[in-house]
């Protein structure tokens, strides 16, 4: 299957989903709710089930390396954040199931989409790699806001329209300045990657030691029926499916 083709900007240069911050801030500040111990409900896509974009992550992880305000992360807990659902304790195991069943009804609808990952951007907490296409992954995260609204209430978070999903592939840990890692970036050739992404992972996590880390607890799958996928995207060797192995981590 041919490269991706790469969206290009009125000056011919490869054009980013959205422009990068002015300035890099430290990323690990406790949010409201969050210390050592605290864990949390979330959906996330688990980047280690899609090993092309765990690769393509690498490659530009490889330019970041000398900086020292950059905490890179590591394979396994590479991840793109869907939702979130709610700190552990305030959910009991009934509810959570409630909640699985739910989404998993939501989820059955939506197609099982091919995304493509090409160029980081720099957000101001983090070096971040976002689809060219972000509306596959706001589909998916409507039909889990949906399946949490019936089976527990309002969903946490901003509607999806707000919503700018990516892979992150390290997170700032002091003010910077970002042009000398947009610099590093500009050397690179890197090509695009696609892959497939057949379900989605309730994990427990937590961030106890200067990195999101988790169990998974069980998965989502998304529909089989390919329709809704672009024909010339589904075919070839360079499309990763992601593994379901054993549902609870």
């Amino acid at each position: 299957m041919p490269t991706p083709p790469t969206p290009s900007g009125p000056d011919g240069q490869p054009a980013l989903p959205y422009r990068d911050a002015d300035a890099l801030t430290n990323h690990w500040w406790w949010r409201p709710g969050w210390q050592v111990g605290t864990r949390f409900y979330a959906w996330h896509i688990p980047v280690v089930d899609l090993p092309p974009l765990a690769e393509h992550v690498a490659a530009y992880q490889t330019a970041l390396r000398p900086f020292r305000f950059l905490d890179l992360i590591p394979r396994q807990w590479l991840h793109i954040t869907v939702q979130g659902l709610d700190h552990t304790h305030a959910v009991d195991d009934a509810r959570r199931d409630a909640v699985v069943e739910a989404v998993r009804t939501q989820l059955a609808t939506v197609p099982v989409p091919v995304l493509t990952f090409d160029q980081p951007v720099l957000h101001g907490e983090a070096v971040v790699i976002p689809p060219t296409d972000p509306v596959p992954l706001r589909d998916i995260r409507d039909a889990i806001r949906a399946g949490i609204s019936a089976s527990y209430g309002t969903p946490e978070g901003s509607p999806s329209n707000g919503y700018r999903p990516h892979t992150s592939a390290a997170y700032v840990n002091t003010a910077a300045d970002p042009e000398p890692v947009r610099a590093a970036f500009d050397v690179l050739d890197v090509p695009a990657v696609q892959v497939r992404v057949p379900f989605v992972s309730l994990i427990e996590m937590h961030r106890d030691r200067r990195m999101y880390e988790w169990r998974v607890i069980t998965t989502a799958q998304l529909s089989t029926d390919l329709e809704g996928v672009r024909a010339d995207a589904i075919s070839g060797d360079e499309i990763s499916d992601g593994g379901i192995g054993d549902a609870h981590g």
